[in-house]
């Protein structure tokens, strides 16, 4: 189903540089293991010690919701999310890129944050397209990379203003006939930064693609990207292991996030 675990250490570049706060709701629309969903509820716990404990249950127990439709995925997910210390585990065995009626409770534009990696290197045939949801991207289409539906799902569920962490194969941001993409989402989400990852990222894990992690907000309703707004854009060169996932001395994604970090303090993005 072109399902890559993310790795621990981008899991966590990517929360640490989200910062998700106690009151944000809080979704992973392709949630796997729900990796990003229990390392959420870490960071909050961790940087919550001053909150009372009823805030800090109502955060574990109704701020963090799971798309998943690998049935062992989600028994996993909801074991490990139990072990963090949620006891309600909201994680649905469903597929994410169906029509937004067939969620009882998810609605579209309500998330304060996405976490995500959605599954990549399967191409959707038009035959396909009747059983899934609305999506701009697939006007005019007869084929399309399931990642870029991924993507479009993961800013609808954003509400205006939220904001997002997502890994993405570099073709969106490099290839000439994804453009199309690239237009849709600055007219819909303002980016503050694009993170290059290693070949070796996903090889320990079965896929040999280059990466990236996409940045930024959803705009609200007839906002535009500003033509000035500043960009961080940096490649990591090493994540701290190799193509056998054997660790290696040598890593700089340390130093990108906290170049990263000290970039979204003084430009101010992503303050609400």
């Amino acid at each position: 189903m072109g399902q890559y675990f993310t790795p621990n250490p981008i899991i966590k570049f990517m929360i640490n540089v989200i910062a998700p706060k106690i009151n944000d709701l809080i979704i992973d629309p392709f949630s796997g293991s729900g990796h990003f969903l229990t390392a959420s509820l870490d960071y909050v716990i961790e940087n919550s010690k001053d909150e009372k404990q009823n805030k800090v249950d109502e955060f574990a127990f109704y701020k963090l919701h799971g798309i998943e439709k690998s049935e062992r995925m989600v028994r996993v997910a909801m074991t490990d999310m139990r072990l963090h210390g949620d006891g309600h585990s909201n994680i649905r065995c469903t597929d994410a890129l169906l029509g937004f009626d067939n969620y009882e409770d998810l609605l579209e534009n309500s998330f304060d944050i996405v976490l995500s990696n959605p599954p990549f290197g399967s191409i959707l045939s038009k035959e396909s397209f009747s059983g899934l949801g609305s999506f701009e991207l697939l006007k005019g289409k007869n084929s399309l990379p399931l990642e870029i539906l991924g993507l479009e799902r993961c800013v609808q569920f954003l509400r205006p203003n939220g904001k997002f962490g997502i890994v993405l194969p570099e073709s969106i941001i490099i290839n000439k006939n994804q453009n199309f993409v690239r237009n849709w989402l600055l007219s819909k989400a303002e980016l503050f930064g694009i993170i290059g990852l290693p070949l070796e990222t996903f090889s320990p894990y079965g896929a040999n693609i280059k990466t990236v992690i996409l940045f930024g907000r959803k705009l609200k309703n007839g906002e535009q990207t500003q033509k000035k707004s500043q960009l961080f854009i940096s490649e990591v060169e090493s994540i701290g292991y190799d193509f056998k996932g054997m660790d290696k001395e040598f890593e700089d994604l340390s130093v990108v996030q906290s170049k990263f970090i000290n970039f979204l303090s003084e430009t101010g993005n992503y303050e609400s």
